[in-house]
């Protein structure tokens, strides 16, 4: 009886715990909607994107953890989890008084007024080159030229690299793409029937099936495709023609398929993310013989696999992480990972690093042409996790934690990196939005560039300083190279006038 009795009130006390726990969420919650709505009044909206992910990936995503019980209630007490909530409202309010200070600078509704008066051919360039310089890489170097199926060649696939010049071609090529397809989704919400020129949606699709599926997105598959519908309708929202309520039945059906297609491929990702672990497919993408690796690609493109079976059948099935069995969307993600700091830092469990992470970010991100090929990379997740003890669950090839700026702000410089983290992320919006303003850098192709930057700075939640330096790096490579274009184009024009 008195076991009973104890097993209630467990119960009972879990209950009120998570309750409470719940509440302190949705205020965090309610406490970071104002500078979402702030930051668009200032015309900020890659800015405002990036305060909704803030809330869609910290305290929606927790929320959902609480309420599913797939997280561990009052693990560390209030205090921490309080502190821990503080931590984000804190960096969304700063975020927001920064792009209200620097409204001048972060207003960025002239990069997509721009968009609309892209060529085509610009798109179809894109979208086409990533395609062929991808399929080159694949004949070079058959499928270690695929990010994702490197990991089935074990340690040797991780540790695998292009040559300095193919690295960087790839990533721009990349760059360049992703910002077609943000041009692409504004020409087709800003221009009727633009959705049904074929010339340019067909070359789209055939970048979009193979970057997504096999994970090649910095941000990840659906992170991308939430990522662009959130664009799509800030947009929408901004383009004072096209508000809800003077919406004609033509305008709304064509957004209304807009969203059916985004939703039918997020479905159709779904079907086929896995299908690089069925054995079959494994034993192919791994096999020497070219004709077997791309019967292996195309079979990971057909829906409807049947399960995973058992990993021992699957080549270097050791240095495969296990499959989870819980649903995706629910995972400890980044605020779990700042709880786990947080209390770190309360308990005086470890030191802090002093800028370890930050000089090892600042490391990683010179460019191999100037370090060379053996230049050394320090993952940030592998300095938290060897420094802090903190290791993810479950077996890992590569050690995969959900890191943030403010996390790896915090582990560098204790609470004072509340502040900082912010600011970085402001920096790297500073500088892609100083760029984009300029009318000599502003220009078809590049502006695409800028855009795919700034696209992937909004999603950055889950996100370390290599990535936010690394991004600022390549785009600061770019700018001597367009302006001497520039400057090219403008002799041969003068050359032209003369004659």
């Amino acid at each position: 009886m008195k076991h009973q009795f104890r097993l209630l009130e467990n119960k009972n006390r879990v209950k009120y715990t998570m309750t409470l726990e719940i509440i302190i969420t949705c205020i965090s919650f309610l406490l970071c909607l104002p500078p979402i709505a702030i930051a668009y009044q200032a015309r900020s909206t890659f800015g405002a994107i990036h305060l909704i992910c803030i809330v869609i990936f910290i305290q929606s995503l927790h929320l959902l953890n609480l309420l599913s019980n797939e997280v561990v209630v009052n693990k560390f007490g209030f205090v921490n989890y309080i502190a821990s909530n503080a931590v984000w409202v804190i960096y969304s309010w700063i975020f927001c008084f920064g792009l209200v200070l620097g409204r001048n600078i972060f207003a960025d509704r002239k990069l997509f007024d721009i968009a609309v008066t892209t060529r085509d051919g610009w798109l179809i360039a894109a979208f086409l080159s990533w395609i062929g310089f991808k399929v080159y890489l694949v004949l070079i170097y058959g499928v270690n030229a695929l990010s994702t199926y490197r990991s089935l060649n074990g340690v040797e696939g991780l540790n695998f690299k292009f040559a300095w010049w193919e690295t960087g071609i790839e990533n721009y090529l990349a760059s360049f793409a992703v910002g077609a397809c943000v041009v692409y989704l504004v020409k087709v919400i800003s221009i009727p029937d633009y959705w049904k020129k074929l010339q340019v949606s067909l070359p789209l699709f055939a970048f979009s099936l193979p970057y997504l599926v096999t994970l090649e997105s910095n941000i990840g598959t659906r992170r991308f495709i939430l990522l662009m519908a959130i664009i799509g309708t800030m947009i929408l929202w901004s383009r004072e023609k096209t508000i809800l309520d003077k919406l004609s039945p033509k305008q709304l059906l064509r957004y209304s398929l807009l969203g059916f297609i985004v939703l039918l491929f997020s479905f159709y990702y779904q079907s086929v993310r896995n299908n690089y672990l069925v054995p079959e497919i494994a034993n192919k993408l791994t096999s020497s013989n070219r004709a077997k690796i791309f019967q292996g690609i195309a079979l990971s493109f057909i829906p409807n696999i049947p399960n995973i079976p058992n990993s021992s059948n699957i080549p270097n099935s050791s240095n495969i992480p296990k499959v989870i069995s819980k649903p995706a969307f629910l995972r400890s993600g980044p605020f779990e990972l700042t709880q786990e700091m947080v209390n770190i830092l309360i308990e005086h469990k470890f030191r802090i690093l002093k800028g370890e992470i930050t000089a090892a970010s600042f490391s990683t991100a010179i460019p191999r042409v100037i370090a060379g090929e053996g230049k050394s990379v320090r993952r940030t997740d592998d300095i938290i996790a060897e420094r802090f003890s903190l290791w993810p669950n479950g077996k890992y090839l590569i050690v995969d934690l959900p890191t943030s700026l403010p996390v790896v702000f915090l582990a560098d410089f204790g609470f004072l990196g509340v502040l900082i983290a912010p600011l970085a992320m402001l920096f790297g919006f500073f500088v892609l939005n100083v760029i984009a303003q300029s009318k000599v850098l502003n220009v078809a192709p590049w502006h695409m560039i800028w855009i795919s930057t700034l696209f992937e700075f909004s999603m950055g939640v889950e996100y370390d300083l290599t990535g936010l330096l690394a991004n600022i790096r390549n785009v600061l490579i770019v700018c001597p190279l367009v302006f001497l274009a520039w400057m090219i184009g403008k002799y041969l024009v003068s050359q032209k006038r003369v004659a």
